[in-house]
């Protein structure tokens, strides 16, 4: 691994300060561009296409999750680091949903950031044991891995206060088939009124 290219993006100045410094320690790497916000993230990136972006992932204007998503519907070849300061298996697997190459938590993001780009790179997903192993107890319990990505996103939009009509438009379908999709997405959740949907989209909306 040599003259690799990364780009940092975290909105906290003093948290980013350290990256650089780490990454511009390491004659392998180069720094090739940051930014503190998720918009500013997306435009530079999609421009330079750097080998790895490591993004935090609670910024302004765009969050790292949907970030990620967005970088990936473009099928760059960019790797993806996601940093976070959430343990919670939860916010670990939308990240990987929407397409991250791997979750580092902030607290050992200075001994594990090196380990995490060479995992990527190998075209591998970086997560630590600890985490690993709390992810595959979660999916294998979690009512909500039995939803499919188009049902995920609906639950998403429902957790934003989006009504059926407006998510049809934003996802370009009708408003019978967001019907049809919600219906689903209640029997699988085993939720048997409207209301409890809007509370368990609302009750899974990541703080970010």
């Amino acid at each position: 691994m040599k003259n690799v290219r990364i780009f940092v993006a975290d909105d906290h100045k003093i948290f980013k300060q350290g990256l650089i410094s780490l990454i511009e320690s390491k004659p392998e790497l180069h720094l090739d561009g940051e930014a503190s916000d998720g918009e500013t993230a997306l435009r530079l990136i999609l421009e330079q296409c750097p080998d790895v972006a490591i993004l935090d992932i609670s910024m302004p204007m765009l969050n790292g999750i949907e970030l990620t998503r967005r970088l990936k519907q473009r099928q760059l070849s960019c790797k993806v680091l996601i940093l976070s300061m959430h343990y919670d298996v939860r916010v670990v697997d939308r990240a990987l949903s929407a397409g991250a190459d791997g979750y580092i938590v902030k607290d050992a993001a200075f001994e594990e950031l090196t380990l995490g780009i060479n995992c990527v790179l190998k075209k591998k997903c970086f997560l630590n044991s600890q985490i690993q192993q709390e992810l595959d107890t979660y999916r294998a319990n979690s009512p909500e891995q039995q939803l499919t990505e188009r049902e995920k996103e609906i639950v998403r939009l429902i957790a934003n206060g989006y009504a059926n009509k407006e998510i049809g438009e934003r996802l370009h379908i009708s408003h019978k088939t967001v019907d049809a999709h919600r219906v689903k997405i209640m029997r699988k959740l085993n939720l048997h009124k409207s209301v409890e949907l809007a509370r368990y989209a609302f009750d899974e909306k990541l703080d970010i």
